[in-house]
């Protein structure tokens, strides 16, 4: 390869060189462990080793953690618990590159399902025991979750996890009877989520 400046200058024919292309999948169906797989970088110099560092980044591009690796794969144990998706790119040095200079691979993503899981049932009569109705989980924020009562009205409105409902409608007693939930987010990932369900008051 040549580059040529707006003089008509051509430099001298660099060597060949191809990046590494990085993929990434979910190693399991809830994603708490990542299988990476990549192909080799080849530098100026190919009769130079490639040294590989495996980054976790965020989604602005930060870097949250490394590993160095080497071969064409790793699994990674222990990704982000938080972070819904996970984000990764090789750093890559070695091969010809002149000192303090890197290569890096593509951008590979996997996305982890939101789970949800809401009890079918509470009751609200001051024991301690199951006396509030609570949003549990994994990846949820920035959600909608909505109960209403047998008539379609709204009896509860919660966005976030500390938000639990007592029971109480509108500032009355708790009412023995059937409700229905609705749960609507946007993941991270940019993916619409929403379920729908009931829950009964017991006495």
């Amino acid at each position: 390869m040549r580059l040529a400046d707006v003089c008509g200058n051509t430099s001298p024919e660099s060597s060949p060189a191809c990046p590494a292309l990085l993929t990434a999948t979910a190693a399991d169906p809830d994603g708490t462990t990542a299988t990476l797989s990549w192909t080799p970088f080849t530098g100026p110099d190919p009769s130079v080793p490639a040294g590989y560092v495996l980054q976790r980044v965020t989604a602005t591009g930060s870097v949250l953690s490394t590993v160095s690796v080497s071969g064409s794969s790793y699994t990674d144990l222990t990704p982000p618990s938080d972070n819904q998706v996970l984000r990764y790119r090789l750093q890559i040095s070695g091969a010809g590159l002149p000192a303090g200079t890197f290569s890096y691979s593509n951008l590979a993503v996997v996305a982890r399902p939101v789970r949800l899981a809401i009890p079918t049932a509470f009751t609200p009569n001051g024991d301690g025991l199951n006396d509030v109705l609570e949003v549990k989980g994994k990846y949820l924020r920035n959600y909608t979750f909505v109960v209403v009562d047998r008539n379609g009205l709204e009896v509860f409105r919660g966005t976030q996890r500390s938000e639990a409902w007592d029971g109480t409608i509108r500032g009355h007693a708790p009412v023995p009877g059937a409700y229905v939930w609705r749960f609507q987010q946007v993941s991270e990932a940019g993916q619409p989520f929403s379920a729908t369900g009931s829950v009964t008051i017991l006495k």
